[in-house]
């Protein structure tokens, strides 16, 4: 289950809320508002893997349909879908955590 904390609250019980976050997600609002999610190291690599997955999922599909487009003599329309996939992971690689 979701814990949700204020700002001030998440700043008093800094300690607290890293503890609550290895558990599950924890919402942090200002004025009443969702602002962010504090969430493990673990989760977050748990979802960047989910995340990969799809865009490989992705980048496949992207991948027939320029060859497609190659085969077809497209050669710039192949040309930009490989280049959008290409953006895409370089995006994700660029969230790891190390």
């Amino acid at each position: 289950m979701l814990s949700v904390l204020t700002a001030d609250e998440a700043k008093r019980r800094f300690g607290a809320l890293l503890k609550q976050a290895d558990d599950s997600p924890v919402i942090l609002t200002r004025h009443g508002r969702p602002r962010c999610v504090v969430l493990s190291a673990q989760l977050f690599q748990a979802l960047l893997f989910v995340a990969r997955a799809n865009e490989a999922r992705k980048i496949g599909v992207a991948a027939k349909t320029a060859m497609v487009r190659f085969a077809r003599q497209d050669i710039e329309g192949g040309a930009a879908i490989i280049s959008e996939a290409h953006g895409q992971m370089r995006r994700l690689d660029r969230l790891s955590v190390r």
